[in-house]
């Protein structure tokens, strides 16, 4: 079984992935996106949004509201994108020497998850676009790998 994030990483994701319009969650999430993020602006986030903006000096009302939108819709989320990679598309169980596993879910979600002790997500987020606009999941997907494969290659020469 594979656990969620920790929670200030879980709220720090929502924040800084979930809500921004150019990572396109709203396409496979089951929620309307637009209304939590003025959720967590009515519970005092920064206005206008700022994907940058420090989530742990938020207010503590922003905060749980991060925290309640990691729990009930990016967690869930996340985690079926970690469950339906295929294997062609993770790493092996070590990358830069530890255990971790990386992936690159269908919907071009890259993920990183801790194998040892606890298993858990550790990110998990759609790559920025050279076009600095939302794309297709093909896009994310080609856009992830690429960065995936640099990072393959360099474990590998670590390896040996």
């Amino acid at each position: 079984m594979i656990h969620r994030m920790r929670e200030r990483k879980g709220r720090k994701g929502v924040w800084k992935h979930f809500y921004d319009p150019n990572e396109a969650w709203q396409r496979f999430a089951s929620c309307n996106i637009d209304a939590l993020r003025d959720e967590a602006h009515a519970a005092g986030a920064p206005r206008p949004y700022d994907r940058e903006a420090d989530v742990e000096a938020m207010p503590l009302g922003a905060r749980g509201k991060l925290g309640d939108h990691h729990a009930e819709y990016y967690a869930p989320v996340y985690l079926e994108e970690v469950r339906t990679t295929p294997s062609k598309r993770q790493s092996p169980g070590l990358i830069q020497g530890e255990f971790r596993q990386m992936g690159v879910s269908p919907h071009g979600v890259q993920w990183s998850r801790e194998l040892r002790k606890k298993p858990h997500v550790i990110t998990a987020f759609r790559p920025q676009l050279a076009t600095n606009r939302p794309g297709t999941d093909e896009d994310y997907a080609e856009t992830a790998l690429r960065r995936l494969e640099g990072h393959w290659r360099a474990a590998r020469r670590r390896r040996k």
